[in-house]
């Protein structure tokens, strides 16, 4: 039986409007050129498989504009070779999207995957031969890659792994495993190990940012009523709000007289309109006392000084969002007019932010968050507002669509500051995507500061780059708060790996680990508190882990295994720290020892672990750090057993943890 092929991309369009599905009848085969490769929310047809152009703009969740060109990466394009090679990445693009498991399901990452294919096209037409010779040798995809970006490599590896997984009877071709192509392996790890990790900011500035977020959000509080009244009065039909300048063309145009002073007699008749009754942008400021918010800006009073405000409250309340949910660019970009909330739990109110995450493929997901972030929403809806009612939305919040209302609304929808930009035919409107915190806060690098990142990561040279040295700007990105907030986090000690990594929206634990690499030498910011409740937590856990060594393992009557297990059995009995309660504690308090018990015994590893993520409880037989009880082995042997009679035979996950099982029991045997 033919199997049907459906191309699973994320999009806010009805089904009907969805690409076709695919029948893969003959091996290999490719769809007729009457495919229909997109279409509209009209469902009418966009794009064909005959196109060298697919528009998948209809289906990007953000409206962007995005179309995929298959003939351009050439100039004679003309050429017979060059449309072969053409016509062969449309298919294996094709072939990705539609006919491989697990594939591609945003727009955003489809980009990715036409940037890297037309590359290796360029590579191709270079080698006079075809990209599928390209795929089935494992020297021309090394040569390939080898000369690739490592975001290229990346995604080859996911392209190589995906057809692979299909099979050559599916796809129409043989295809190399990247796992096979020797020296990949070698190649990637070395570009994955060369990127820089995003440097976590140190605490003194950090706080400083903090301190200086907080004070702006009390400051837009107390002047956005004020703000307002002078924005809706720039934006209505009246002549107010601007300059007497911009008031008198205004008039002029509308075929009115601008006098400065009222006259008893006016030729041709014409209504005239008096200066003095003009409601100007330093009328407005004088009688709502804003004059300190502009001065301080250095902010004329003209209508080009209203898009500075709404430039600079923008980019500031994004940026307290940024800090305090821990947010990806994109993601405070495109969240949507209406997303702040809250739940109870435990009658705790905890407050939240929901947008959409630019991983899983673009699904709508929630940020835990704090008061702060929801004073920045505030303030930012108040002003967003009143652009959305200039083009006659009045209530954006009503929208159920994630993308279709964004709170950061870009500003010439109202005409502020340039002429006014229309609106998309699908009523989806675009956020402002440019945004410019750095002009607002600066701060210099102090020895402080750069004997602290030295302390969260020896190994890095921050001296020697152009972007730590002592007495420069300190540089902020975005991601930077990211992986703050893993690290500070982290370095608490109250909340959870799998915490993080769902409020960072990690897809794997590791990511996080990553993330807040460095944890254990950074400064633990809620310590700063005294009268904090994590503060006597934090000074409980090395008593707590000291305690359960003590009790589990150096007074324990059962035998030790493991590679630290049979150390420690050895040892133990007359180890001084067993008769030196104070002296053990101590150890624990200074991170020279750690303890935490295991499915298998104990862990006495001082840094996150990396093998656990990798492979279940397996991992810990071969740890250098595993401490292995034989009762606990053979708990988990019996538990092992019990759960794979739930699973099927012939399933991968049968033989996975099938494979587990018997690495358990053979450690069994080994020290019985």
């Amino acid at each position: 039986m033919a199997r049907v092929y459906q191309f699973p991309i994320n999009t806010n369009l009805s089904y009907e409007s969805l690409p076709d599905s695919y029948c893969l009848i003959n091996s290999g085969g490719i769809p007729d050129d009457n495919f229909v490769i997109s279409r509209d929310s009209n469902r009418k047809a966009v794009s064909h498989y005959s196109d060298m152009i697919w528009d998948f703009t209809p289906y990007d969740i953000k409206n962007r504009n995005i179309r995929f060109h298959f003939n351009n990466w050439f100039h004679d394009n003309n050429n017979e070779s060059t449309q072969s090679i053409s016509n062969d990445i449309k298919q294996v693009f094709f072939i990705v999207c539609w006919v491989t498991e697990h594939g591609y399901k945003s727009v955003s990452s489809l980009s990715k995957l036409h940037e890297a294919l037309i590359k290796l096209a360029k590579f191709t037409h270079m080698k006079l031969i075809s990209i599928f010779d390209v795929f089935k040798s494992e020297f021309l995809l090394y040569e390939f890659l080898n000369n690739c970006a490592g975001g290229i490599q990346i995604t080859f590896n996911r392209i190589l792994s995906l057809l692979v997984q299909a099979g050559s009877e599916k796809i129409g071709f043989f295809c190399c495993s990247p796992n096979a192509i020797k020296g990949f392996a070698k190649v990637l790890n070395q570009y994955r190990s060369s990127l820089k990790q995003h440097p976590p900011i140190p605490s003194r500035i950090y706080l400083n940012l903090i301190t200086f977020l907080k004070d702006k959000l009390s400051e837009y509080e107390n002047n956005i009523e004020s703000i307002v009244y002078l924005v809706r009065k720039h934006l209505d039909d009246s002549y107010d709000g601007g300059t007497l300048y911009s008031a008198s063309l205004a008039a002029r145009k509308d075929g009115f007289a601008f006098k400065f002073y009222p006259e008893a007699n006016h030729k041709h008749g014409k209504k005239i309109i008096l200066a003095s009754d003009i409601e100007t942008i330093e009328k407005i400021v004088d009688r709502f006392a804003l004059s300190k918010f502009f001065n301080d800006r250095d902010l004329e009073y003209k209508p080009i000084s209203i898009n500075r405000i709404f430039m600079e409250i923008y980019s500031i309340c994004k940026l307290v969002i940024h800090v305090f949910t821990g947010m990806r660019h994109d993601e405070v970009t495109y969240l949507p007019y209406n997303c702040t909330d809250s739940f109870t739990y435990q009658g705790v109110k905890t407050l939240c932010i929901k947008g959409g995450t630019t991983k899983f493929g673009e699904k709508s997901v929630t940020w835990i968050t704090n008061k702060e972030a929801h004073r920045a929403v505030e303030i930012v809806q108040k002003l967003a507002l009143m652009i959305y009612e200039k083009v006659g939305i009045t209530t954006p919040e009503e929208s159920v669509e994630v993308y279709k209302y964004p709170l950061f609304i870009k500003t010439v929808y109202a005409g502020l500051g340039v002429a006014s930009q229309k609106v998309s035919p699908s009523d989806i409107f675009l956020p402002m995507t440019q945004f410019k915190f750095q002009d607002f806060f600066e701060i210099l690098i102090t020895e402080e500061d750069l004997n602290e990142l030295e302390r969260i990561d020896p190994f890095r040279v921050w001296r020697e780059e152009s972007d730590f040295k002592l007495d420069s700007k300190w540089n902020f990105t975005t991601h930077q708060f990211r992986r703050s907030l893993a690290l500070y986090a982290s370095s608490s000690g109250i909340v959870s790996l799998p915490s993080l990594k769902r409020q960072l929206k990690h897809l794997t634990e590791s990511m996080s680990l990553y993330y807040s690499k460095g944890s254990s030498f950074a400064k633990n910011l809620l310590s700063l508190k005294k009268d904090h409740f994590a503060k006597d937590y934090q000074e409980s856990v090395p008593i707590s882990q000291a305690l359960s060594y003590m009790s589990e393992i150096i007074f324990s009557d059962e035998r030790l295994f493991g590679p630290l297990g049979t150390n420690l059995e050895k040892r133990r009995k007359g180890f001084l720290i067993a008769n030196n309660r104070e002296k053990t504690i101590s150890m624990f308090k200074n991170g020279e020892i750690a303890y935490q018990e295991t499915f298998l015994g104990g862990c006495a590893t001082t840094t996150p672990c990396e093998k656990k993520a990798l492979r279940s409880i397996v991992s810990c037989l071969c740890c250098s750090k595993a401490i292995i009880k034989k009762s606990k082995l053979e708990i988990a042997i019996r538990a092992q057993k019990n759960m794979i009679k739930h699973l099927a035979p012939e399933s991968v996950e049968f033989r996975s943890e099938n494979e587990d099982l018997l690495a358990l029991k053979i450690a069994l045997l080994n020290i019985e």
